[in-house]
């Protein structure tokens, strides 16, 4: 009775906090890394990124054959590759997206 009650206040208490958070949300969702906070050193990555899928594209142009892999091997050929840290990637759209509109 009164248990479930007392409860549900501290369910709603928490789900205020988590839909207002204090904290803005690049900290909630982790800190853009270095390598890609500057314009300059985006471009350069990015950079990275386009040589390393035009590479990939014309081998397999070049053997006339597709390639089929997980999101996970290719994050790791893509590490190997380039030498470049993996979790950059999943910050790359909001980073290109924030550039964007400045």
């Amino acid at each position: 009775g009164s248990g479930s009650g007392s409860g549900n206040g501290n369910n709603a208490r928490s789900d205020t906090t988590l839909a207002n958070p204090l904290l803005p949300d690049d900290v909630l969702q982790g800190a853009v890394p270095d390598v890609i906070k500057k314009a300059e050193s985006f471009c350069v990555f990015m950079d990275k990124v386009v040589v390393h899928m035009r590479e990939r594209l014309t081998k397999q142009t070049s053997l006339n054959a597709v390639e089929s892999e997980t999101p996970t091997n290719f994050t790791h050929q893509f590490a190997k590759a380039t030498g470049q840290e993996v979790p950059v990637l999943k910050h790359c759209y909001s980073r290109l997206n924030n550039l964007m509109k400045t």
